[in-house]
């Protein structure tokens, strides 16, 4: 007989690539990702489109966005050569200034 399996163990089992890349990039705010390392969190074939929706999802709720960036050089004989490399950017605290008081209140976390 196998043992149940824990929550992280389950949780795990049902993530949908969405959802992992989501971990991956909140895991890196700032860091600028090439595709070969979006490909085992996002999906082989799908990773352009769960970054998308990604974006979507973060600019909605407000937590931030993806950026993205394409670098252009030659390899060999190839002058084709392009990567594309993405980051999160998470949304910057808005300050509201209250006269009166001795702080800003911002907020909170």
């Amino acid at each position: 007989m196998q043992p149940d399996p824990t929550v992280a163990q389950e949780y795990e089992r049902h993530q949908t690539n969405t959802d992992r890349l989501r971990a991956f990039f909140l895991a890196r705010p700032g860091v600028w990702v090439n595709a070969v390392d979006l490909e085992p969190a996002g999906g082989r074939q799908a990773w352009r489109t769960r970054v998308s929706e990604l974006r979507v999802a973060l600019e909605r709720a407000g937590t931030g966005t993806i950026e993205n960036r394409q670098r252009h050089g030659r390899v060999a004989h190839d002058a084709t050569w392009v990567v594309s490399e993405y980051r999160y950017v998470p949304t910057q605290p808005k300050r509201v200034p209250v006269s009166g008081l001795l702080f800003d209140m911002g907020p909170r976390a």
